[in-house]
């Protein structure tokens, strides 16, 4: 039985919020619901052959913990809360990212393996945004879950709008989005696209990451 990763994209962390600086409930309102949709995703599904990969360095600061560990954090105390037992081989974290494009590069470098399946989870105004820069990478996603108040919902694209906020947050996404999808004369005019190559090439990724520049260079 082949492998599959569920890649969990929070959205930061919410400061100050605890004394604690290692609680989780520094994690924005976003990244808590995230973590549950996750949860959703694994425990109630029953499914034993998911690894969690939870995503996201030290964003707010040295002296707080990483955005993922605090995530793992949470999903251990859902799974607590529910009496599940879960596997902590299978929830692992990548601590050295501070963005979406190093969260798919440092993930490819630390965890990934040929033949694994791909899963992602995240916020709705997010989805659009990780699809396609894993999709720059050279990854289809079998499923992407979108994190809702009352856990995980398999869509494409966005959920509906509810809120000026939704609103706005839309918008948002979608101009990064449309950046995203610039011709390839105009890649070197990018700053994401120019950030996804530097980034490949410092780390000296494999075939499979030069695969993706070149496409985007071609």
């Amino acid at each position: 039985m082949s492998q599959t990763d569920l890649l969990v994209f929070g959205k930061g962390l919410t400061l100050p919020v605890s004394d604690d600086n290692r609680s989780w409930q520094l994690l924005s309102i976003e990244s808590q619901q995230v973590v549950s949709a996750a949860f959703t995703r694994v425990c109630r599904g029953n499914s034993t052959d998911v690894r969690v990969v939870f995503l996201g360095g030290r964003t707010a600061g040295s002296q707080y913990p990483s955005e993922s560990e605090l995530m793992k954090t949470l999903f251990k105390e859902i799974a607590r809360q529910n009496d599940v037992t879960v596997d902590d081989s299978r929830l692992v974290c990548e601590v050295h990212s501070l963005d979406t494009v190093q969260n798919v590069g440092n993930y490819i470098e630390e965890y990934y393996r040929p033949g694994t399946m791909l899963e992602a989870v995240t916020t709705k105004h997010h989805i659009r945004r990780v699809r396609l820069i894993l999709h720059e990478f050279g990854f289809s996603i079998v499923k992407m879950w979108v994190a809702e108040e009352h856990g995980g919902k398999n869509v494409a694209f966005f959920g509906k709008t509810s809120s000026l906020y939704d609103i706005l947050e839309k918008l948002r996404e979608q101009m990064l989005c449309w950046h995203l999808r610039l011709s390839p004369g105009n890649v070197r005019k990018n700053s994401i696209f120019r950030k996804v190559i530097c980034y490949a090439r410092a780390k000296g990724y494999s075939a499979r990451i030069s695969v993706a520049i070149r496409r985007l260079w071609r």
